[in-house]
């Protein structure tokens, strides 16, 4: 690939000019503070499409994890969820939910905010309180009548709109002494579909067989198939079969018959996004180091297929990348619509604050055209 040249120093403030086409209910702006790493970031002018970069320990997860949280406000087992993935799953099976690295400071406890806006809704903001065994429970920040009955260990998640307080949507995860050890108790079905995907080597199975079955309902299991043949142009048909171990898929051609996973890593991941994004219809799939097992040469044709597949469901994507292929091609294959891009950049100074750059529509395809280092 050709030398790139670094993208000039701009001011970052997070804003850049508005895109045109937002459709309703999508994310296009989100506040967070207190939450992880964040002690207080801001982004504006989210699109469609939305690919983030930056160094390592920047946040660029993170900020993935609180676009999943404001969509999902209302039912905080996303917690749960992403404290396992974090690595947190053996001290729960043996302590229960543990919360730190959840509040900024890698505390367990604290008070954390994020805030989205949603195009044609206002804003919607989601908090998240836990506070340690013998403090008073009332903060200035978050009041509830029946918070100080709630027992020490419990994480409570209160969702407001414009700043206004949602009655009767106060959630919590509480542990218990005995097994489950979670209970996540007055949990609605969040509005709109989210799916937040980890990079990950296990093979399309349980997690997707729901999704896939739903596919196959509605009739498009065959899109999802056709968009394999980006990266395996023999695959005629994808099956679901269940074992005793659980649930895998059979790749089907003329030449041969083989569990998804043994095509390789690529096929694999690019599965899991495109059933992913056929189950959040109008909703958001945010896929964490989208690269991932993925050649450089095939990224084009990946790209174009998630953002066909976005495009078709309309469902937001948010991606995270370490690499300037991944930008490259996410440009190339947003060039015939560049007002679905924009591209975040995170950047964490020496106090530990964050900021971000955002470059949109154009002005995201032509710098990555110009060989920008936009990482």
């Amino acid at each position: 690939m050709a030398a790139r040249t670094k993208l000039p120093n701009k001011p970052s403030n997070g804003k850049g000019p508005r895109s045109s086409r937002k459709p309703h209910g999508m994310l296009t702006a989100i506040a967070i503070s207190g939450f992880r790493g964040f002690r207080s970031l801001r982004v504006d002018g989210l699109a469609p499409v939305n690919i983030v970069t930056g160094k390592n320990g920047c946040g660029k997860t993170t900020l993935l994890e609180a676009t999943l949280a404001v969509h999902s406000r209302q039912n905080p087992a996303w917690i749960v969820n992403l404290q396992a993935h974090r690595g947190f799953a053996a001290i729960q099976k043996s302590l229960g939910p543990n919360y730190l690295g959840l509040f900024q400071d890698f505390d367990d406890c604290g008070i954390a905010e994020i805030r989205g806006e949603f195009a044609g809704e206002g804003s919607w903001r989601v908090v998240l309180e836990r506070r340690k065994a013998g403090e008073i429970a009332v903060s200035a920040q978050v009041r509830s009548s029946t918070r100080a009955d709630l027992p020490p260990s419990a994480l409570t998640c209160r969702e407001f709109r414009n700043n206004r307080s949602v009655p009767n949507h106060e959630a919590t995860v509480e542990s218990l002494p005995e097994p489950p050890f979670v209970v996540v108790r007055n949990a609605v079905p969040p509005r709109r579909p989210a799916i937040l995907l980890h990079p990950s080597g296990r093979p399309a199975g349980d997690e997707e067989e729901n999704r896939f079955g739903e596919s196959k309902l509605r009739g498009r299991a065959q899109r999802i198939v056709e968009a394999l043949r980006v990266l395996d142009d023999r695959i005629d048909n994808v099956e679901l079969i269940r074992t005793a171990t659980g649930t895998s898929f059979l790749a089907e051609s003329g030449e041969y018959r083989a569990p998804l996973g043994l095509l390789g890593g690529g096929i694999n991941n690019l599965f899991r996004f495109l059933v992913a994004i056929d189950g959040a219809p109008g909703g958001l799939v945010a896929i964490d180091e989208v690269e991932n097992g993925i050649h450089h040469s095939r990224l084009l044709g990946v790209f174009k297929a998630l953002i066909s597949a976005a495009s078709e469901y309309g469902t937001q994507l948010v991606l995270s990348t370490h690499s300037a292929e991944a930008l490259e091609a996410i440009g190339l294959a947003a060039g015939e619509a560049p007002e679905i891009l924009a591209v975040v950049r995170l950047d964490r100074g020496e106090d530990g604050s964050v900021e971000a750059d955002v470059l949109q529509g154009a002005d995201a395809v032509n710098s990555v055209r110009l060989g920008y280092e936009l990482r």
